[in-house]
Formats: C-alpha cells, sequence, structure tokens
C-alpha cells in the first residue's frame, strides 16, 4: 500500500496528457483531411514565481494554486473514477502538485506553450 491506496491501482492508472508541437498538430490535421486549418497559432506563458514569492508557503502562493487547478480541471475526473470517488485523495493530489509546480518554477524560468488552432470542417 501507498498511504491508503493500493499500489496496483497507482501503477494501473494513466493520464494520457501529451502536448503536441504546432508542427504535429498541422500534420495530423491535414494527414486526417476532414479539416481545413483557419488558424494555428503558438502562446507562450511565462511565469516566474520566484519574483513574487520568493521561498513563501506555497500554499500562499497564487500561481501555483492557479497551475494546479488547472490540473485538476482535467485530471479530477479520471482520478475519482480510477481511485473510488475519493475526494480527499484528489485534494491531496491537487495540493501535491501545487507544491512541485512551486519548487520547479522558483528554480528555473517557467515557460507553458498552448497551441491554438481553429478549424473548419471541408
Amino acid at each position: 500500500m501507498l498511504g491508503s491506496i493500493e499500489e496496483e491501482k497507482v501503477d494501473s492508472f494513466n493520464f494520457p496528457v501529451y502536448y503536441p508541437s504546432p508542427r504535429e498538430v498541422m500534420h495530423i490535421v491535414e494527414k486526417e483531411g476532414s479539416f481545413t486549418i483557419n488558424v494555428l497559432e503558438t502562446l507562450e506563458h511565462h511565469v516566474d514565481l520566484d519574483d513574487a514569492y520568493g521561498d513563501e508557503d506555497c500554499n500562499s502562493n497564487p500561481n501555483g494554486y492557479n497551475k494546479a487547478q488547472c490540473v485538476r480541471a482535467f485530471a479530477e475526473p479520471l482520478l475519482l473514477n480510477h481511485f473510488r470517488d475519493d475526494e480527499l485523495l484528489v485534494d491531496n493530489v491537487i495540493n501535491k502538485c501545487r507544491e512541485i509546480y512551486v519548487n520547479c518554477m522558483t528554480k528555473e524560468d517557467a515557460m507553458f506553450t498552448s497551441v491554438v488552432v481553429s478549424l473548419t470542417k471541408k
């Protein structure tokens, strides 16, 4: 057991996240053939938690909290489904995620890139 979770449950959990490059998105859309790309842009979001908050407690850092809440938005249903609807577990995972974001981002400049695509069906 890992904490209150069976090790087999942890080992069998798959978090299906993949961040494609703009070139990959364009290639996949063109190969599939059903859509025309109207817009394909990237947005870069720089997060520097160190300048604003230093080594403060990660719970008081709103940027770490916001990043963790973004993870919660797509991960919570997967976690609840796989780990028997345990809200406390989800809260613990998201809190750990917030700690990781703050600890990593205070040591290095963090750059997040989003690919924005507008498609029209052919």
